[in-house]
């Protein structure tokens, strides 16, 4: 096929990045270089000089810069393959050929290079990536608490290869503190339900980084903080590294977690064989909720007393929820959903049970919102159109997710599976 085609080269494409399998490497830093084939047709584009017939490889150049920066991956063959489906993603590319040179690589011995070489085809069949379900816990006790987990939900229906499926409501919650710690405001937290097709480590990044953007600042272990993302629970895997536990340590202790997690999803499993909403009623924290918004993403509500359980000796009196409304997207806004607050107030006074919660507020940090979504109602890329979508607005029944720049997945709604499951 490539014999009948023409040549497009774009070579030394260097950038500073993070990749590889040690620590030092991730949080270091190395450059990186990238030589990219294309194989194309430029045969009207010769006759007609117009470049919309071949590739602008200015803009290749930009997408592979923002690959060669981006999340770290372990593997100069994953690197690689992230640069393949970005060049492929132009449908003038026929075939690609992708080395990509860590000329920084941790070798003991005198080398000059280390490069991986990768050629594919349009008409080769890439593997699907694997879609896993996901459980967040989102909490915050610095400023405006409902307003930073406002924002934190609208970051992430943004993230390209995360589906947003179930948001739970608010649950205002005492801090839990180990002994001789200082005393901390009230958390108010909440659960989400996704489906994705990134790593545990691409996810756990991209978390990090919204919780940067919303000022947090880890000086303190269990401190205070303005926004806390952790992953509960990746598709029921166990894994154990320096940054990342799986299923996390201490979820199915905390009743912050299980009765949010509960509340979206009643008939999940921890992966040690319990239910979800058992454990919530048997948590040894139960009693430090105190209060509930359902519709906390759309407006304004007052807040309820939270039920207390019927039994805490006995898991089969497990108590009833209260039926709330559930929200996984916000309503259409042209705006960000999170307006600035007021300057911060203090409460005068303790609030009584059933009464409205008051919330100190403070400015929420804002960061700009991107402007346009690929929106499909079909499987098939080539139904795509790019429209323009404000934070939190209700996405399409069938969207083509991109985990990548490039390579498209349907993820159809409505696959429903239990959470935490093996």
């Amino acid at each position: 096929m490539r014999e009948n085609l023409d040549v497009i080269t774009l070579r030394g494409l260097s950038a500073v990045g993070h990749h590889g399998v040690y620590d030092f490497e991730r949080s270091g830093s190395q450059v990186f270089s990238a030589d990219l084939t294309l194989y194309v047709d430029a045969r009207q584009a010769a006759l007609t000089d117009d470049v919309k017939y071949t590739v602008d490889y200015s803009q290749i150049a930009e997408d592979a810069v923002k690959i060669l920066t981006g999340t770290p991956v372990y593997l100069l063959e994953t690197l690689a393959q992230r640069l393949v489906d970005a060049a492929l993603a132009y449908t003038q590319v026929q075939a690609v050929e992708v080395t990509v040179h860590k000329p920084m690589a941790p070798v003991r011995h005198q080398f000059s290079d280390v490069s991986v070489t990768l050629r594919r085809d349009r008409t080769e069949d890439a593997p699907e990536p694997e879609v896993s379900r996901v459980v967040l816990a989102l909490g915050s006790n610095m400023g405006d608490s409902t307003g930073i987990l406002r924002n934190a939900v609208s970051a992430l229906i943004e993230v390209p290869g995360l589906e947003l499926d179930e948001v739970s409501s608010l649950y205002r919650t005492r801090p839990v503190l180990e002994p001789g710690m200082a005393s901390q405001n009230d958390y108010e937290n909440a659960v989400v339900l996704a489906r994705t097709v990134l790593t545990p480590h691409e996810l756990l990044k991209t978390l990090q980084d919204i919780e940067n953007r919303c000022g947090r600042r880890r000086t303190e272990r269990w401190g205070a903080r303005t926004l806390d993302i952790d992953i509960v629970d990746f598709g029921g895997r166990t894994l154990t590294t320096s940054d990342l536990t799986l299923p996390h340590p201490r979820a199915g202790e905390r009743a912050f977690v299980l009765v949010p997690w509960s509340e979206v999803d009643p008939q999940a499993r921890l992966t040690d064989g319990r239910g979800v909403a058992t454990a919530a009623a048997m948590a040894p924290d139960r009693q430090g909720i105190t209060d509930t918004i359902a519709d906390w993403l759309s407006e304004e509500q007052p807040s309820q007393a939270m039920p207390q359980p019927q039994s805490e000796e006995s898991p089969q009196s497990v108590p009833e929820l209260p039926k709330r409304s559930r929200r996984s997207r916000r309503d259409d806004r042209k705006d960000s959903p999170v307006q600035e607050s007021p300057s911060q107030q203090q409460a005068s006074a303790e609030p009584q049970q059933g009464q409205p919660v008051a919330v100190r507020a403070e400015p929420v940090p804002q960061w700009e919102p991107r402007e346009n979504v690929r929106i499909v109602d079909s499987d098939d890329p080539e139904d795509a159109t790019v429209q323009p979508r404000p934070l939190g607005s209700r996405v399409a029944r069938r969207a083509v997710i991109r985990p990548t720049p490039t390579g498209s997945i349907s993820l159809p709604r409505g696959t429903q599976s239990d959470s935490g499951s093996q």
